[in-house]
């Protein structure tokens, strides 16, 4: 239960943005102060859903977009999540589920529960460099803390440059 949010400027990157607060499945406060991005190598990404994944992905050394989508498509998941990826080799933002679902949208993917406030904003708020993709990031992940029970916490915002 999260908001998570990426924007991609092509040819120049992307921004990547997520509320802080990680509830249980019944939507008890366990933190306000939680990481749920991981940039290693070329590969950056935000997970809702089952934030453990993250800790798998670091441990496997997982660095590209590729190479993602092939562990992820590799085993059957006995949790669900879902990933917002930007990979600064491809320059391209992915939408991936742990079912095997995957998205290549052009603009941004939005993930969580706080995804419709977000979308809002973002419609309202197009982005045409990374300077206001981070603007239009900070106010998607604020709406979404503030209307949906579920976000919250603070805004953690990241940018990544094509490579």
């Amino acid at each position: 239960m999260t908001i998570g949010i990426c924007i991609h400027i092509p040819g120049k990157g992307a921004v990547l943005a997520h509320d802080s607060r990680a509830t249980t499945e019944d939507g008890a406060i366990l933190s306000d102060d939680f990481n749920k991005h991981l940039c290693q190598g070329s590969l950056s990404l935000i997970v809702a859903g089952y934030p453990a994944i993250l800790d798998i992905f670091k441990a496997k050394k997982i660095k590209s977009y590729p190479k993602l989508r092939e562990f992820v498509f590799s085993k059957s998941w006995e949790y669900e999540y879902t990933l917002a990826a930007y990979d600064s080799v491809l320059d391209q933002i992915f939408w991936l589920e742990s079912n095997g679902t995957e998205l290549k949208p052009k603009d941004h993917v939005v993930i969580g529960t706080g995804s419709a406030y977000s979308l809002g904003v973002l419609h309202v708020m197009p982005s045409d460099t990374i300077e206001e993709a981070k603007e239009a990031a900070k106010w998607a992940v604020s709406a979404a803390i503030k209307h949906n029970t579920y976000c919250g916490g603070g805004t953690v915002i990241l940018t990544r440059s094509r490579r």
